[in-house]
């Protein structure tokens, strides 16, 4: 278990809420710039007449069109791929926070995602400060074991 990933886990923690409502804001800017797409005019049919001029103008309205259809696409592409990154770490987080025991599930919502202090959640359940913080350190291993793995050579053993 590396200390990078029990700052990592710890961050995800921290950052759940905003994650959150990323996914929810990324989901209607690529809801909206799909309406785009729908409602963008389509390229103009090119009209073949004896005038090069208007045909080059024609074509030129065309390649802009179609570029920003493929703008709108790319950016679509690129929200995806945010929002699918995002939505993999609160599902990890979720599927992490099922194998931990109540208390000590309920230790790191109030502290991570409810901003309650150690010192609120330790009177609020009628435990000692110190216990609620060691409690709180091995939920962070267990949670970071299970989001990003435990090493080979452990189960081994």
């Amino acid at each position: 278990m590396s200390n990078d990933n029990i700052f990592k886990t710890k961050m995800y923690l921290k950052n759940y809420n905003k994650y959150k409502i990323m996914i929810d804001n990324l989901t209607d800017e690529i809801k909206e710039i799909k309406q785009k797409l729908d409602y963008e005019p389509t390229a103009p049919v090119a009209r073949y007449n004896d005038n090069i001029a208007s045909t080059n103008k024609e074509l030129t309205s065309v390649e802009a069109v179609t570029a920003q259809r493929e703008s709108y696409i790319l950016e679509i592409k690129q929200l995806e791929y945010r929002l699918n990154s995002i939505a993999m770490i609160i599902r990890k987080i979720d599927r992490a926070m099922t194998g931990l025991t109540k208390i000590d599930k309920n230790i790191i919502v109030k502290y991570y995602l409810e901003e309650y202090t150690w010192r609120e959640i330790a009177q609020q359940y009628c435990y000692s400060l110190s216990w609620i913080k060691k409690r709180a350190i091995q939920a962070i291993k267990q949670l970071s074991d299970m989001i990003f793995g435990i090493d080979v050579d452990i189960l081994l053993i």
